[in-house]
């Protein structure tokens, strides 16, 4: 939890507050998904479906919340908006849910996908501990590195992977379908830098 140096209205610590559930099911998410791929598992996919649901209901009360008078005028914004970027990192693990259950063959690529759900497991505490660290000028600094870093980390592997797939013989829907997953996995990393960045933003506000 938090440790509140300068919200202190009670809407203010609730809205923090969810913000933190919110991460944290993007967490619980990301896990369920990388224990999908490992197992080859699509029933387990359905978990992330219903994490969704939960995050769109929190991205609500935070939104309302705001709505209602949390924060000064100029936080406002950015703290929705990162409430909503979190969401979308939700959205985004959904899609790449729902395709991977269309998926035929994944083998040729699955250490790949195993691999980048690793390091969107990592990003996503990360992220948590950024949040956490919202008072804490090294903490917050070290946390946005290493995100940073994972970041960096996925972008390689979609490089090389690219290439071997541009080679794969695959069916027309086939290809689209693992396409489209591989976007949507992929993309998880650059929301949640974005989600970063706007905390370094709130962190520099509030200073």
């Amino acid at each position: 939890m938090m440790k509140f140096k300068f919200f202190g209205e009670k809407l203010e610590k609730e809205v923090s507050e969810d913000i933190e559930e919110l991460i944290g099911l993007v967490c619980s998410a990301c896990e369920f998904f990388r224990e999908a791929v490992i197992k080859n598992d699509k029933d387990i996919m359905e978990k992330v479906h219903n994490i969704e649901n939960e995050g769109d209901i929190v991205r609500r009360k935070i939104a309302l919340k705001i709505y209602e008078g949390a924060f000064l005028p100029y936080l406002r914004p950015n703290i929705l908006k990162l409430a909503e970027l979190v969401d979308e990192v939700l959205d985004t693990l959904e899609d790449a849910a729902m395709n991977f259950r269309k998926i035929e063959q994944l083998e040729n690529i699955r250490e790949d996908v195993i691999e980048i759900s690793n390091v969107n497991s990592k990003l996503c505490y990360a992220l948590l501990k950024a949040f956490k660290s919202l008072f804490e000028d090294y903490e917050l600094r070290e946390s946005t590195l290493l995100i940073r870093i994972y970041e960096k980390k996925v972008d390689e592997i979609k490089y090389d992977l690219t290439d071997r797939l541009i080679k794969m013989d695959v069916d027309f829907w086939q290809g689209k379908i693992l396409s489209d997953f591989l976007d949507s996995l992929i993309s998880v990393s650059d929301i949640i830098e974005d989600a970063a960045d706007l905390i370094q933003m709130v962190h520099v506000s509030i200073r």
